[in-house]
């Protein structure tokens, strides 16, 4: 707990300054408490999809309790899954063949998004994880749901920064996995990838609030 505390308080200062971690401590009560509310509310609609496929993907984790080595851990942000009516809504709002495109989600946590991915015919369904003990929940998820053995699915552990983009057509995923240095920075070898290389490209930018 003095651990996450002490994190907490080195990331506020690095990335707000003195006064804006002052005006941030100010308000971390009642932030605390509206945010303990919409957790209760997200953690009941993700149990549903839990039970259904004996997985575990509920629960909001704060960046300075994950097990983080990488010192790019104070660009991160807070673990809260993708809903599963969000990611359908993205999915229905798409008229593309996923077919022969490689699915990569940023910031795949427990791997819900993944497990989701499932449900349609992408190539091959990739998770980007920087926390070591989210990546090893997301493998236990991938073993555990029916559709998994059928497809070629995987979580990775490691800083998206250095990922290697896969060849072909892709459908990368973000749902306000980091800040905006190190999205920058991912989109930068995105672009890159693109130009230097054929194939199509889509992205979804998902921007729910991960408290």
């Amino acid at each position: 707990m003095i651990r996450a505390l002490k994190r907490k308080l080195f990331r506020a200062w690095l990335l707000r300054g003195p006064w804006g971690t002052a005006k941030h401590i100010a308000n971390y009560p009642r932030n605390l408490i509206r945010d303990r509310l919409i957790a209760r509310r997200r953690n009941a609609v993700q149990a549903k999809f839990d039970r259904e496929f004996n997985v575990d993907t509920a629960g909001i984790i704060s960046l300075a309790d994950l097990d983080v080595d990488s010192p790019t851990w104070i660009h991160g942000e807070n673990y809260g899954p993708t809903s599963p009516a969000t990611f359908a809504a993205i999915m229905a709002a798409s008229s593309i063949d996923v077919s022969d495109f490689t699915f990569v989600d940023f910031g795949s946590g427990k791997g819900a998004v993944l497990l989701y991915a499932l449900a349609f015919p992408f190539k091959e369904i990739i998770g980007m994880e920087f926390s070591s003990s989210l990546h090893q929940c997301a493998e236990s998820n991938i073993a555990r749901h029916p559709l998994a053995n059928r497809r070629a699915v995987r979580s990775i552990h490691g800083d998206a920064t250095q990922f290697e983009i896969p060849d072909g057509p892709l459908f990368t995923f973000f749902n306000n996995p980091f800040s905006g240095v190190i999205r920058d920075a991912v989109l930068g070898i995105y672009v890159l990838r693109s130009i230097s290389r054929a194939g199509s490209c889509m992205s979804a930018l998902c921007a729910l609030r991960m408290i």
